[in-house]
Protein backbone atom coordinates (compact mmCIF):
# COMPACT_ATOMS: atom_id res chain seq x y z
CA UNK A 1 0.00 0.00 0.00
CA UNK A 2 1.62 3.56 -1.10
CA UNK A 3 2.18 5.33 1.50
CA UNK A 4 3.35 8.84 -0.17
CA UNK A 5 2.17 10.27 -3.44
CA UNK A 6 5.77 9.73 -5.01
CA UNK A 7 4.86 6.19 -4.35
CA UNK A 8 1.65 5.76 -6.16
CA UNK A 9 3.27 7.51 -9.25
CA UNK A 10 6.13 5.00 -8.89
CA UNK A 11 3.40 1.90 -9.42
CA UNK A 12 2.07 3.67 -12.25
CA UNK A 13 5.74 3.94 -13.59
CA UNK A 14 6.91 0.15 -13.55
CA UNK A 15 3.60 -0.80 -14.17
CA UNK A 16 1.99 1.86 -16.92
CA UNK A 17 1.29 -0.58 -19.60
CA UNK A 18 -1.38 -2.58 -17.43
CA UNK A 19 -3.19 0.51 -16.29
CA UNK A 20 -6.63 1.13 -17.32
CA UNK A 21 -9.01 3.70 -16.51
CA UNK A 22 -9.85 2.09 -13.25
CA UNK A 23 -6.63 1.74 -12.23
CA UNK A 24 -6.07 5.70 -12.94
CA UNK A 25 -9.21 6.53 -10.63
CA UNK A 26 -7.70 4.07 -8.14
CA UNK A 27 -4.20 6.00 -8.05
CA UNK A 28 -5.91 9.72 -8.48
CA UNK A 29 -7.98 9.02 -5.80
CA UNK A 30 -5.22 7.67 -3.44
CA UNK A 31 -2.99 10.34 -4.87
CA UNK A 32 -5.33 13.12 -3.66
CA UNK A 33 -5.42 11.13 0.19
CA UNK A 34 -2.07 11.50 0.36
CA UNK A 35 -1.57 15.03 -0.76
CA UNK A 36 -3.94 15.88 1.45
CA UNK A 37 -3.12 13.83 4.55
CA UNK A 38 -0.61 16.44 5.19
CA UNK A 39 -1.87 20.48 6.57
CA UNK A 40 -1.53 22.53 4.03
CA UNK A 41 1.90 24.29 5.34
CA UNK A 42 3.58 20.66 5.00
CA UNK A 43 2.54 19.99 1.31
CA UNK A 44 4.90 19.34 -1.11
CA UNK A 45 4.47 20.49 -4.90
CA UNK A 46 3.85 17.21 -6.93
CA UNK A 47 6.60 16.34 -9.43
CA UNK A 48 5.29 18.34 -12.35
CA UNK A 49 6.97 16.27 -14.82
CA UNK A 50 6.08 12.70 -13.44
CA UNK A 51 2.25 14.39 -13.08
CA UNK A 52 1.68 15.34 -16.61
CA UNK A 53 3.46 12.32 -17.58
CA UNK A 54 0.60 10.54 -15.46
CA UNK A 55 -1.98 12.67 -17.06
CA UNK A 56 -1.00 12.28 -20.41
CA UNK A 57 -1.21 8.37 -20.12
CA UNK A 58 -4.73 8.53 -18.69
CA UNK A 59 -5.57 10.65 -21.61
CA UNK A 60 -4.33 8.17 -24.09
CA UNK A 61 -6.08 5.51 -22.29
CA UNK A 62 -9.25 7.30 -22.53
CA UNK A 63 -8.53 7.75 -26.29
CA UNK A 64 -8.66 3.99 -26.94
CA UNK A 65 -11.28 2.65 -24.71
CA UNK A 66 -13.77 0.78 -27.20
CA UNK A 67 -16.26 0.30 -24.41
CA UNK A 68 -17.64 3.43 -22.79
CA UNK A 69 -15.95 3.76 -19.13
CA UNK A 70 -17.44 3.07 -15.66
CA UNK A 71 -19.44 6.18 -14.55
CA UNK A 72 -17.38 5.89 -11.13
CA UNK A 73 -14.72 5.55 -12.58
CA UNK A 74 -15.00 9.17 -14.82
CA UNK A 75 -16.81 10.89 -11.21
CA UNK A 76 -13.69 9.34 -9.49
CA UNK A 77 -11.01 10.87 -11.99
CA UNK A 78 -12.90 14.05 -12.35
CA UNK A 79 -13.22 15.05 -8.35
CA UNK A 80 -9.81 13.89 -7.78
CA UNK A 81 -8.02 15.51 -10.79
CA UNK A 82 -9.98 19.23 -9.84
CA UNK A 83 -9.12 18.91 -6.77
CA UNK A 84 -5.12 18.59 -7.58
CA UNK A 85 -6.07 21.61 -9.73
CA UNK A 86 -4.93 19.22 -12.93
CA UNK A 87 -5.61 21.82 -15.81
CA UNK A 88 -5.18 19.42 -18.57
CA UNK A 89 -8.76 20.93 -20.76
CA UNK A 90 -8.72 18.18 -23.29
CA UNK A 91 -8.94 15.34 -20.93
CA UNK A 92 -11.76 17.33 -19.08
CA UNK A 93 -13.04 17.67 -22.58
CA UNK A 94 -13.07 13.53 -23.21
CA UNK A 95 -14.53 12.98 -19.60
CA UNK A 96 -17.50 15.06 -19.86
CA UNK A 97 -17.75 13.44 -23.65
CA UNK A 98 -17.96 9.92 -22.13
CA UNK A 99 -20.32 10.73 -19.20
CA UNK A 100 -23.10 12.54 -21.63
CA UNK A 101 -24.26 9.11 -23.19
CA UNK A 102 -24.57 7.45 -20.03
CA UNK A 103 -25.48 10.55 -17.18
CA UNK A 104 -28.63 8.22 -16.83
CA UNK A 105 -26.12 5.43 -14.71
CA UNK A 106 -24.60 7.55 -12.63
CA UNK A 107 -24.79 7.40 -8.89
CA UNK A 108 -26.19 10.68 -7.14
CA UNK A 109 -22.87 10.68 -4.92
CA UNK A 110 -20.76 10.40 -8.87
CA UNK A 111 -22.88 13.04 -10.14
CA UNK A 112 -22.47 15.19 -7.14
CA UNK A 113 -18.21 14.58 -7.20
CA UNK A 114 -18.15 14.90 -10.94
CA UNK A 115 -19.56 18.40 -10.91
CA UNK A 116 -17.37 19.24 -8.25
CA UNK A 117 -14.25 18.41 -10.19
CA UNK A 118 -15.42 20.29 -12.97
CA UNK A 119 -16.82 23.12 -11.39
CA UNK A 120 -13.28 23.69 -9.74
CA UNK A 121 -11.55 23.97 -12.63
CA UNK A 122 -14.19 26.19 -14.09
CA UNK A 123 -14.70 23.40 -17.10
CA UNK A 124 -18.12 24.23 -18.41
CA UNK A 125 -19.89 21.36 -20.76
CA UNK A 126 -22.85 22.75 -21.82
CA UNK A 127 -24.40 19.42 -22.97
CA UNK A 128 -23.33 17.28 -19.88
CA UNK A 129 -24.88 20.07 -17.81
CA UNK A 130 -27.95 20.16 -19.49
CA UNK A 131 -28.62 16.74 -19.20
CA UNK A 132 -27.78 16.23 -15.66
CA UNK A 133 -30.21 18.68 -14.99
CA UNK A 134 -32.74 17.23 -16.33
CA UNK A 135 -32.34 13.65 -14.66
CA UNK A 136 -31.59 15.36 -11.18
CA UNK A 137 -35.15 17.89 -11.94
CA UNK A 138 -37.03 14.32 -12.71
CA UNK A 139 -36.38 12.70 -9.38
CA UNK A 140 -34.81 15.27 -6.87
CA UNK A 141 -35.53 12.60 -4.27
CA UNK A 142 -33.03 10.18 -5.18
CA UNK A 143 -30.34 12.59 -4.20
CA UNK A 144 -29.16 12.95 -0.96
CA UNK A 145 -29.31 16.99 0.60
CA UNK A 146 -25.88 17.37 0.98
CA UNK A 147 -25.70 15.87 -2.90
CA UNK A 148 -27.99 18.45 -4.03
CA UNK A 149 -26.41 21.61 -1.91
CA UNK A 150 -23.37 20.19 -3.74
CA UNK A 151 -24.53 19.95 -7.51
CA UNK A 152 -26.72 23.14 -7.12
CA UNK A 153 -23.19 24.70 -6.19
CA UNK A 154 -21.41 23.72 -8.51
CA UNK A 155 -24.13 25.00 -11.53
CA UNK A 156 -24.16 28.56 -9.97
CA UNK A 157 -19.98 28.27 -10.08
CA UNK A 158 -19.92 27.26 -13.68
CA UNK A 159 -22.88 29.83 -14.31
CA UNK A 160 -24.81 27.81 -15.87
CA UNK A 161 -28.20 28.83 -14.25
CA UNK A 162 -30.88 25.84 -15.18
CA UNK A 163 -34.52 26.99 -14.31
CA UNK A 164 -35.43 23.74 -14.59
CA UNK A 165 -32.72 22.02 -11.71
CA UNK A 166 -33.30 24.85 -9.46
CA UNK A 167 -36.99 24.52 -9.75
CA UNK A 168 -36.84 21.42 -8.69
CA UNK A 169 -34.62 21.35 -6.29
CA UNK A 170 -36.38 24.10 -4.69
CA UNK A 171 -39.83 22.34 -4.54
CA UNK A 172 -38.00 19.20 -2.84
CA UNK A 173 -35.27 21.11 -0.40
CA UNK A 174 -38.93 23.00 1.16
CA UNK A 175 -40.17 19.81 1.96
CA UNK A 176 -37.50 18.45 3.53
CA UNK A 177 -37.09 21.94 5.59
CA UNK A 178 -40.66 21.27 6.97
CA UNK A 179 -40.30 17.44 7.03
CA UNK A 180 -39.19 17.15 11.22
CA UNK A 181 -37.84 13.91 9.82
CA UNK A 182 -34.98 14.84 8.20
CA UNK A 183 -33.40 17.90 10.21
CA UNK A 184 -30.40 15.22 10.57
CA UNK A 185 -29.88 16.35 6.33
CA UNK A 186 -28.94 19.83 7.45
CA UNK A 187 -26.00 21.76 9.08
CA UNK A 188 -24.76 25.24 8.53
CA UNK A 189 -22.63 24.60 6.06
CA UNK A 190 -25.19 22.97 3.72
CA UNK A 191 -27.87 25.47 4.07
CA UNK A 192 -25.93 28.03 3.48
CA UNK A 193 -24.78 26.65 0.19
CA UNK A 194 -27.88 26.31 -0.81
CA UNK A 195 -28.88 29.89 -0.21
CA UNK A 196 -26.02 31.28 -1.63
CA UNK A 197 -26.16 29.33 -5.27
CA UNK A 198 -29.99 30.42 -5.87
CA UNK A 199 -28.05 33.75 -5.17
CA UNK A 200 -25.48 33.56 -7.02
CA UNK A 201 -27.69 31.50 -10.28
CA UNK A 202 -29.76 34.46 -10.20
CA UNK A 203 -32.99 32.73 -8.70
CA UNK A 204 -33.84 35.71 -6.38
CA UNK A 205 -37.58 35.06 -6.65
CA UNK A 206 -37.61 31.65 -5.12
CA UNK A 207 -39.45 30.96 -2.50
CA UNK A 208 -37.23 28.45 -0.98
CA UNK A 209 -35.43 31.85 0.91
CA UNK A 210 -38.25 32.35 2.42
CA UNK A 211 -38.73 28.86 3.53
CA UNK A 212 -35.18 28.75 4.82
CA UNK A 213 -34.91 31.85 6.83
CA UNK A 214 -36.72 29.76 10.35
CA UNK A 215 -33.84 27.32 10.25
CA UNK A 216 -30.82 30.20 9.47
CA UNK A 217 -31.88 32.43 12.48
CA UNK A 218 -31.68 29.01 14.31
CA UNK A 219 -28.50 28.14 13.34
CA UNK A 220 -26.60 31.43 13.09
CA UNK A 221 -24.72 30.99 16.10
CA UNK A 222 -23.18 28.09 15.13
CA UNK A 223 -22.32 29.59 11.46
CA UNK A 224 -18.70 29.91 10.51
CA UNK A 225 -17.62 34.10 9.63
CA UNK A 226 -17.80 31.97 6.30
Amino acid sequence: RCATPEAVLEVFESESGAFDLVNFAAATHRLLTLYHAKAPWKRLPLPRDRMLTFVAAMRTELEAQKKAPEPRAIATLAWGLGRLDVTDRDLFVRLASAAVPQVGSFGSADVAMMLYGFSRLGFRHKDLLDRIAERVAAKPLAYKTVELSSILVSYASLAHPSRVLFDAAAVELMRRLRDGRRDRDWNPQILTNVVHSFAKAGFVDSPLFHACLPRLRADAKRMTPQ
